[in-house]
C-alpha cells in the first residue's frame, strides 16, 4: 500500500496504466483492484476522469467490482466511497452477460456483486435477472461441473460437449 500511495503521489495516470498492464498482461487481479480503489481515494484522482478511463481496462471479470468493495469497506472502514469509483464500478457490472453475473454472485462472500449493484445503481437487462434471483446457472460451469462430479474422464468429457472454458455453445 505505501509502495502504490508512492506511486500515486508521483504519477496517478502511470501508475494506473501499470495496474491496466498487471491485470492484462500479467493477469494479476487483486492488486490492480487495490490500485484503483487507492487513486479513487488520492487526492489528485478528483476531476481528472482517470479513474472511469482505466477501471475498464482493470475490472475484467464480474466479481472484481465486489473484491474492490470488500477492499474498501476493509482499508477505509466508514469513510465514503468516491463517485468516481461507484461510476466505474456501475460502468463495469453493466458490460457483464448473464453467465458472468451468476458465475461471480460472490454470495458467499462478505461484499457480494449485488451489494455492489445496490450500491451504484447499476442496470442491465442480466442485472435485472441477478436482483430477481433468476441467474441460478451457475452450478452449471465447467468448474462448478468438475469441482461436483471430480475430475474424471467422464467429468471431462461432459464439460468438452457442453463447454468452452466459460462459454456456452
Amino acid at each position: 500500500e505505501k509502495a502504490i500511495d508512492k506511486a500515486l503521489d508521483h504519477d496517478i495516470e502511470a501508475t494506473l496504466k501499470e495496474a491496466v498492464r498487471l491485470r492484462n498482461e500479467e493477469h494479476i487481479r487483486t492488486t490492480p483492484q487495490v490500485i484503483l480503489v487507492r487513486a479513487a481515494m488520492h487526492k489528485n484522482s478528483k476531476g481528472n476522469g482517470f479513474i472511469r478511463q482505466y477501471a475498464k481496462n482493470i475490472i475484467l471479470r464480474a466479481d472484481e467490482p465486489a473484491v474492490g468493495l470488500a477492499y474498501f469497506k476493509w482499508r477505509y472502514k466508514n469513510e465514503s466511497i468516491p463517485n468516481r469509483l461507484k461510476r466505474a464500478w456501475k460502468d463495469a457490472l453493466e458490460k457483464f452477460d448473464d453467465y458472468s453475473l451468476a458465475k461471480y454472485r460472490m454470495d458467499s462472500r462478505e461484499a457480494k456483486t449485488v451489494d455492489v449493484v445496490n450500491l451504484v445503481h447499476a442496470n442491465s437487462p442480466s442485472i435485472d435477472k441477478l436482483m430477481k434471483g433468476k441467474l441460478t446457472n451457475a452450478d452449471q460451469t465447467w468448474e462448478a461441473i468438475i469441482s461436483k462430479e471430480g475430475s474424471t474422464k467422464e467429468a471431462w468429457e461432459k464439460v468438452d460437449k457442453n463447454w468452452r472454458m466459460g462459454v456456452e455453445y
